[in-house]
């Protein structure tokens, strides 16, 4: 197997900053995007019938998470709305910024209301693999599931998690994807070189919301996936590694997202299924990278569109 094919891709979010609010949202033609975001609880019910409670809301920040995952898994033909059996294949999610605000966001509670300020939910969503659970939840994907914690790296290592299950052998195919979130003063949790500095750099006023979805499954002959006929992107190569390779570049599909936070896990993940997305232009294979300020290594990944 010389490659791993990308069957489907999703991504959703808003980013603000000095020039306003810019929705991050990929738009496919085929993709009902309204229905998707529509994440209420009757709506969510309806989309996952049997699989979510129509009196409970998606807990707060998972909304473009959902959307993406659902509009990827629609993609890739793994999953329709309404679908009551559960979705075959592994999960694996990166995740950055969604649990320490949520933990922040419960240590508050506690420090202004005291033991009346202890919410279960809240100390729930402080995990890391609590979003996962959640895609479990609606999605399926039970084969493997899988949570990755590693700061601005965390979408790639994540990729690379699937990516070398995949050609092991030890999964068939695999949902992958990340999310980030930074809003206001929370935002000092992940700049780095903030915690204990002495002069910490100032809190950007900018925020983000955003998560990011790939379908993975073996690419048959180098051309297509399991999933048709259809010519696929695919992924070549993924790892981390101590330094760049040469004639690698940084991800183009970061051009809209503030400087702030183009270290965190998400953005580097758009910047692949961006490039993933376009036309071959020439230059068939490309490697992107994608480093965090202050942590050793990078993440590089070796993508090619035929």
């Amino acid at each position: 197997m010389d490659a791993i094919a990308v069957a489907g891709m999703g991504w959703a979010g808003v980013a603000s900053g000095p020039g306003g609010e810019r929705d991050l949202t990929r738009r496919p033609a085929a993709f009902d995007h309204a229905r998707a975001r529509a994440t209420d609880a009757e709506n969510l019910s309806r989309l996952f019938p049997g699989r979510w409670n129509a009196r409970r809301a998606l807990p707060a920040g998972l909304d473009p998470l959902v959307a993406a995952f659902a509009m990827a898994l629609e993609e890739a033909g793994w999953w329709s709305p309404g679908d009551r059996e559960p979705v075959l294949g592994a999960l694996v999610l990166g995740t950055d910024s969604h649990p320490l605000i949520s933990a922040a966001a419960f240590a508050r509670g506690i420090a202004e209301q005291g033991a009346s300020g202890i919410s279960p939910t809240g100390f729930l969503f402080s995990l890391p693999s609590s979003a996962t659970a959640v895609l479990g939840i609606l999605f399926g994907l039970r084969d493997y599931q899988a949570t990755v914690t590693e700061g601005g790296l965390s979408g790639v290592r994540a990729l690379a998690h699937a990516f070398d299950l995949i050609r092991l052998g030890r999964i068939r195919r695999a949902a992958v994807g990340v999310l980030s979130i930074a809003r206001g003063d929370d935002t000092a949790l992940l700049l780095p070189g903030w915690s204990g500095a002495a002069h910490p750099p100032a809190v950007p006023k900018a925020s983000l919301e955003l998560a990011v979805a790939l379908c993975l499954e073996p690419s048959l002959n180098g051309e297509g996936g399991s999933s048709g006929d259809r010519r696929l992107p695919r992924v070549e190569d993924c790892c981390i590694l101590d330094r760049p390779p040469d004639g690698a570049a940084t991800g183009a599909g970061e051009c809209d997202i503030e400087p702030d936070h183009r270290s965190l896990a998400a953005p580097s993940l758009l910047a692949v299924a961006r490039e993933l997305e376009r036309a071959p232009d020439g230059l068939r294979t490309r490697t992107l990278i994608h480093s965090e300020p202050g942590r050793r290594g990078c993440g590089v990944v070796r993508i090619r569109r035929d």
